[in-house]
Parts: C-alpha cells; sequence; structure tokens
C-alpha cells in the first residue's frame, strides 16, 4: 500500500510541472487579423503612395521669342497641383505625391505678345529633363551671294530660303539674299546648269555677317553621289526631301541638299560636307478628309523603296473636353492639336496633348486650359478647335516616353544613323 501511495504522489507532481495543452482550432471566418494582407484590395490601393519628382536644366536660349515659360503638374481631374516660372538658364526641381492608381500630367506653356504654345504630356513619371535652345534664324544683317556663269536655264536648284533672282544676261547667273542660323555660319547651293551632265555645289560654313560673295559657278565641284529613291504612288502631294547635317560654331546645323515632288525619283548628295542625312518624305490622300504619311530615315542615303507605314486610327470623338480615339496600331506615342487664332489682336493659341502608345486614348482637358489661359482676358478652352491627330513610330525612341516627352518639347530634329520615324496625321 505505502509504495503504490509513493507512485501516485509522484505521477501527480509530474503533471503540475508539464501540464498537457491541449490543441486550439481557431475558426477562420471568425478571426480577422488588422493586417494590410487582409484589407480589401481597394483600401490598399488607396494607402499606397508614388513619388514623382523631376529635375529640369533650361538651356540659355529655351525661352528666346517668347515672354515667360511657365510648368504645370495637374491631376487627373484637371486640377493644377503644382506649378512653377521657368527661366532660361536655370534649373527646375519638382516633386509631388501622388496615389498610385491616379496619373499626374506634366504641362509646359510658353507665351509671347501674339503666340501661346501649350503641351501636356499625359501620365508622366520621374525623369530628368534637359529644355534646349532652338536653332532658328537670327536677325542680322542679309547675307548675299551670287553664282556667275550658271548657263540658262539653270535646273535643280537647292539652296536655303530667301530672296533669289535669275538672271540670263553674260552666260545666266543666280542671286541668293538670305539670313543664316548664325554666324560664321553654313550655306549649300546645287544647281545644274544647262552646260552641263551634273550638278555642282558650293559649300562654305564661313559666312560672316552681311557678307557679299561672288563664285564662278563652273569654278564649282559637281555633286558625286546619287540615290534612287521610291515611294508609293497615288498621292495626291508627293514631297520629297534630302537634307544634312553638319557641326557649326559647336551647333548642329540642318540644310537642304534635294528635293524632288516625284515618288519616284534620283537625289544627290556630295562627298565629305555632310555627316549625317535625313531622307525626308511627305504623301498626302484625300482632299476632304485628309490623310498624310510623313516618312524619314536618317544615315546617308542608299537606294531604297518605301511602303506606307501600318498606322491608323478611328476618332470618337474630337472634342477638348472629351476626346477619344482606338487603334490597332504599333506606334511610339500620339499627339492631338487644337488652335485657336484671334485676328482681331494677332494672337494664335496652339495646344497639343500627348500620351503614350495605347490602343485607346481619351482624355478631358478642358478644365486644365481654362486655369492656365485664366490670366489672359477672354480667352478659354472654347476657343479652341481640334485640328488634327498624328500617331508616331520611332525606331531609336520606342516606347521610352520621358525620352519622347524631352524629343517633342526640343524640336529635335536629327537621330543616330538608322533611325526612322514613321508619322500618320489625320483631319476630323
Amino acid at each position: 500500500t505505502l509504495i503504490v501511495s509513493a507512485i501516485l504522489f509522484i505521477s501527480c507532481s509530474d503533471d503540475s510541472i508539464d501540464p498537457v495543452i491541449p490543441d486550439v482550432i481557431i475558426d477562420d471566418e471568425e478571426v480577422v487579423e488588422d493586417s494590410e494582407e487582409n484589407l480589401p484590395e481597394d483600401n490598399l490601393e488607396e494607402n499606397v503612395k508614388e513619388i514623382i519628382s523631376m529635375n529640369i536644366q533650361v538651356d540659355e536660349g529655351f525661352l528666346n521669342g517668347f515672354n515667360f515659360g511657365k510648368l504645370y503638374l495637374s491631376n487627373d481631374l484637371g486640377e493644377i497641383v503644382l506649378e512653377e516660372v521657368i527661366e532660361n538658364n536655370s534649373n527646375v526641381s519638382l516633386e509631388i505625391e501622388k496615389d498610385a492608381n491616379s496619373d499626374i500630367d506634366l504641362t509646359i506653356i510658353k507665351q509671347s505678345s501674339n503666340y501661346i504654345d501649350i503641351d501636356t504630356f499625359q501620365a508622366i513619371s520621374s525623369a530628368n529633363y534637359k529644355f534646349e535652345s532652338p536653332i532658328s534664324g537670327q536677325i542680322d544683317d542679309e547675307v548675299k551671294i551670287t553664282l556667275l556663269n550658271t548657263g540658262v536655264p539653270w535646273e535643280k536648284i537647292v539652296s536655303l530660303p530667301g530672296f533669289s533672282i535669275f538672271d540670263n544676261l553674260d552666260g545666266g547667273s543666280f542671286e541668293l539674299t538670305t539670313n543664316l542660323k548664325n554666324y560664321p555660319g553654313v550655306i549649300y547651293i546645287s544647281g545644274l546648269s544647262v552646260d552641263d551632265l551634273h550638278p555642282r555645289y558650293y559649300y562654305s560654313n564661313n559666312i560672316e555677317s552681311g557678307s557679299v560673295i561672288e563664285i564662278d559657278y563652273k569654278s564649282l565641284p559637281n555633286v558625286e553621289n546619287k540615290v534612287q529613291v521610291e515611294y508609293p504612288s497615288g498621292a495626291d502631294i508627293t514631297r520629297v526631301e534630302l537634307n544634312g547635317f553638319v557641326t557649326n560654331n559647336d551647333i548642329r546645323e540642318i540644310e537642304p541638299v534635294d528635293t524632288s515632288r516625284l515618288s519616284n525619283d534620283a537625289l544627290v548628295f556630295p562627298n565629305d560636307v555632310f555627316d549625317n542625312y535625313e531622307l525626308k518624305a511627305l504623301l498626302v490622300y484625300g482632299t476632304t478628309s485628309q490623310k498624310q504619311y510623313e516618312i524619314r530615315q536618317f544615315g546617308i542615303p542608299t537606294n531604297a523603296t518605301f511602303i506606307l507605314p501600318d498606322l491608323g486610327a478611328q476618332i470618337l470623338s474630337a472634342e477638348l473636353n472629351d476626346f477619344e480615339l482606338k487603334t490597332s496600331a504599333e506606334y511610339s506615342y500620339g499627339s492631338a492639336t487644337f488652335s485657336f487664332y484671334k485676328s482681331d489682336i494677332n494672337l494664335l493659341v496652339n495646344y497639343e496633348i500627348h500620351s503614350a502608345a495605347s490602343p485607346s486614348i481619351s482624355f478631358s482637358k478642358n478644365n486644365l486650359l481654362d486655369a492656365i489661359l485664366a490670366v489672359n482676358p477672354g480667352l478659354s478652352s472654347a476657343n479652341l478647335n481640334f485640328n488634327y491627330l498624328t500617331l508616331t513610330k520611332n525606331s531609336l525612341l520606342e516606347n521610352n516616353y520621358s525620352k519622347i516627352i524631352e524629343a517633342i518639347i526640343n524640336n529635335k530634329k536629327e537621330y543616330l544613323s538608322g533611325t526612322k520615324i514613321e508619322t500618320f496625321k489625320v483631319y476630323e
């Protein structure tokens, strides 16, 4: 009896030290932890924030020709949430917090006494930009160049814009009065004399302001190279241009080299003058419902046959407050252009809305534009009318939206050799 009692006592003592704990079963439907993993998806997205930041370097001459410039950030409702004045030779930093499921647009306005230029870029992200100085003709002393002994007639003439005079006296002459983009400046002139089988050209990159130059045409070198290019036939208007790029005073300049109005023609260009070329064709179809195609190819020209790009769009609404389009085309970005001209005050307003490539693009920008134009009495979004829509495919930039934005802002003219840019433009 004593032995059995002792064993029972020891057993009871061990149970008090290491008690047996029964399994606890929790009903998942009744117990909900207060964590983000169990929040409804909509509530989770509302709590997620994103920072949009931009650093913008503004070159010395970016606003030349304009009285002032300004940047705006706006939300989906067209409300301005941040604005900043831009000035030449400055840096602008912008930063804003937004909901992850909403978009922020960037708008740039440049305004002079008779012109307001506005660009809106939809659904931007963080990026660094450089706003470059545009290349534009100087208001300076004119340059006059005269080519003597050209023969009569003188054909296939290519030169800078300006005032031209042809004279058939004393063996023929060609006189051009023009302004250059900068000084010392660049002049390229080519033409074909009736006395020659091949065109000749004059080129100089050391033309001073106010220069008066006379050159014997027959002393000029021949244009050495010829390429055959063919574009789709049937267009109501065909215009083909070959332009050359050259560095002058550390600035890249573009000069006309040859032109044609034929869909199948030979174009000529010289050796050792230009280090890059742009071959550009404009094809216009239709008169009432006009469609245009532009094809640009960069690099040393070669014989080529081009086809129309597979670009097109259906505009469901062309209203600024309810714009909508659909497309199945593969492209890089789309732009819708609205404008307004008021003759009594000589004021032109041009407004472009740019969007990254998407099968469907829609926007409502009247509230945003009204807020921007509020400082101009009598102007509102109601004044602007739809002009045209463009879809652009750029083989170099593709879907790099920040680089596309920078190229549009800087009106970029030149691209690396091998780049092909195709544009479709349709009017309502």
